[in-house]
């Protein structure tokens, strides 16, 4: 909820309607202090009776100001907070067409920024908002606060919704002109027209980029799925390796030798899981299938170098049977 500064209500509405009255306390103000005087900090400072020079316009002055404070002290205090809310919201429209974002340099050149592939979010928009990015942004409009303007503060709701909307995915930063101007409408945020026109002219009518987006995205899942496949299967793998090694350090704890047929079971084993999981090809000149099974290894503690294992694949590749070679091709 804003916080709005403290303020006399029936001052503030006094000076809204006759900004007159205002001026000539000011101008008190100027002259008590040519003179060497003081007459009070603020406007507020200065009665009525101070600016009474006898004038029947200055007369007639200070009785609509008398009549227009009485009508104020009959209000409760609700309609009188409305009428100031009111007023005020009325002001802050008054000040935003006097502030830099309402000049006409300000305006954004719709034919040249919708010529561009992508527009970051924050030019995006500025864009939206018919304003020049190299003009208005965050940095420019930071000195402005939100609760004293309606263009600020809708620049910064703007932006949170975009920014909110790219951790879901449905924009990205940089992000194509056409996504952000359907992603608007769909959203409901109000575009200029021509914005809107040109954006959708250049990017061609007859281009569903929401159905683009959600095909790449299916794609994109369906290689994950099939990366996941491969990885759990070479997983399987060294789990198995694993568990033969811890095997063989049993197996030596026991001081139980290694017969050749077993031996040779474990090298045909060896050899054929590098073929299955790894792709492993005996005759290929260069591969780094040795090099894949050596990091996979040292990943879980195990520490062999590349020369090992390829020493025990050839001598599993040995083992194979003749025609191995015949029938992988």
């Amino acid at each position: 909820m804003v916080t709005l500064p403290k303020t006399d209500h029936k001052t503030f509405l006094v000076e809204r309607k006759f900004p007159e009255l205002a001026r000539l306390k000011r101008q008190v103000i100027l002259d008590s202090l040519q003179r060497g005087g003081f007459a009070g900090d603020t406007p507020q400072d200065i009665s009525d009776d101070e600016i009474n020079d006898g004038s029947e316009t200055r007369a007639t002055l200070l009785n609509e100001v008398r009549e227009y404070r009485a009508s104020l002290d009959k209000l409760g205090e609700e309609d009188l907070q409305d009428l100031y809310l009111a007023e005020l919201k009325k002001k802050h429209n008054e000040d935003d067409l006097d502030r830099f974002f309402s000049k006409r340099s300000a305006a954004a050149d719709f034919d040249y920024w919708t010529k561009m592939a992508h527009w970051t979010l924050e030019e995006a928009v500025a864009l939206s908002l018919g304003k020049s990015p190299q003009v208005v942004n965050k940095q420019s409009l930071s000195g402005i606060p939100g609760w004293t303007s309606p263009f600020v503060r809708e620049f910064a709701r703007t932006m949170e919704l975009a920014q909110r909307a790219t951790q879901w995915g449905k924009l990205f930063d940089p992000v194509m002109p056409v996504l952000f101007v359907r992603w608007a409408q769909e959203t409901e945020i109000p575009l200029p027209e021509e914005l809107v026109e040109k954006v959708l002219r250049r990017a061609g009518s007859g281009t569903d980029w929401k159905k683009e987006y959600e095909e790449l995205c299916s794609k994109h899942n369906e290689l994950m799925e099939s990366a996941n496949q491969v990885m759990d299967k070479q997983k399987a793998i060294i789990e198995d390796l694993l568990a033969t090694n811890k095997a063989l350090h049993e197996s030596r704890s026991e001081q139980k030798p290694l017969h050749t047929k077993e031996r040779e079971s474990l090298l045909k084993l060896v050899f054929g899981m590098a073929i299955g999981g790894y792709g492993f090809d005996p005759n290929a000149k260069r591969s780094s299938i040795v090099s894949d099974v050596a990091s996979d290894l040292d990943q879980r503690g195990i520490h062999l170098d590349e020369d090992t294992i390829r020493k025990w694949l050839k001598a599993g590749a040995d083992l194979a049977p003749r025609t191995f070679d015949e029938e992988d091709k």
